[in-house]
């Protein structure tokens, strides 16, 4: 949870082309990954597509709505989609499928 004071900070890096750092350690998250949640990758794509629509579908009810994120705040469609382009892009970076690089925008997130 970012202080008020650093919050636009985090905004403004949210919003840059900035890649996510490696090895961030989030307050309170577990060292070791979890078990598996889904019993094949099949099916966790699936959850994964049935979340994405939601999303789309939630937006589209609820025009203008914001939703709170615990490090960048009060996040609209838009940061949420950047968010979500920036975290996507890392994990796969981070396991070998993309390349990492210095700069990134959704729609290298989403073209890859």
């Amino acid at each position: 949870l970012v202080p008020d004071n650093k919050l636009q900070a985090s905004l403004d890096y949210l919003m840059s082309d900035r890649p996510m750092r490696k090895n961030i350690r989030i307050p309170n998250a577990p060292l070791e990954p979890g078990e598996l949640r889904y019993e094949s990758l099949g099916f966790a794509y699936d959850k994964l597509m049935s979340k994405i629509e939601g999303f789309y579908a939630f937006y589209q009810e609820n025009e203008g709505a914001e939703n709170m994120h615990p490090f960048f705040g009060k996040l609209d469609q838009e940061k949420w989609e950047q968010f979500h382009a920036k975290h996507l892009y890392h994990h796969l970076a981070q396991f070998g499928s993309l390349p990492e690089v210095d700069h990134i925008s959704i729609e290298d997130a989403l073209v890859a």
